[in-house]
């Protein structure tokens, strides 16, 4: 009877603590300027009062990439009213192929809200290190190329700061439960 005390009393102090001390600031640089729906320019900053959940891909990706955006999918629709208060950002790793166009109908397909963003080469690299998301064009034998890359979704609050990093086999279940953290209640 003592432990199942000692676990409410436990469950109680952490629902009580406010989401900077279960989710601490990330010391990351994450603001970045890149382009969006019809070539308009993008900073993070155009999404302050949302929270975002932001990864790295492509659109050619044949796994992590649509399993991971599968994922945020389920994740908003377990978060209640609230999830109009959540913006998916995905920047490309192929910015060779993926234009804002081709980025926009790839994404539709799983969140009419989420937002794809392009940019030249050598600033997608600059705002991936940022994050400290590595991503590399592999020739393929057969011709083409694919694009390893990390797999790691963030998680930035209403203000544009890194909160939490998931790993690729986090459930949509501890996606939305962590993202609720991050929403006020009302």
């Amino acid at each position: 009877m003592k432990r199942f005390a000692w676990v409410g009393l436990a469950t109680l102090l952490l629902a009580s603590c406010s989401a900077s001390e279960q989710l601490p600031v990330l010391p990351v640089e994450t603001n970045f300027e890149l382009i969006g729906p019809e070539g308009r320019s993008y900073a993070l900053q155009d999404f302050n009062g949302q929270v975002v959940w932001l990864y790295f891909g492509f659109t050619r990706c044949p796994d992590y990439c649509p399993t991971t955006l599968s994922k945020l999918s389920q994740a908003r629709r377990l978060i209640d009213f609230r999830r109009e208060r959540i913006r998916t950002i995905m920047i490309t790793v192929d910015p060779d192929h993926d234009t804002a166009r081709r980025l926009q109908d790839y994404l539709r397909g799983f969140d009419e809200q989420a937002v794809g963003l392009t940019g030249p080469p050598e600033e997608i690299h600059r705002v991936a290190s940022r994050y400290r998301a590595s991503f590399a064009r592999v020739e393929l034998e057969t011709g083409g190329y694919t694009v390893d890359h990390s797999t790691y979704l963030y998680l930035l609050d209403d203000q544009g700061q890194l909160r939490h990093l998931f790993r690729h086999d986090s459930t949509p279940q501890q996606i939305a439960a962590t993202t609720r953290l991050l929403l006020p209640a009302f």
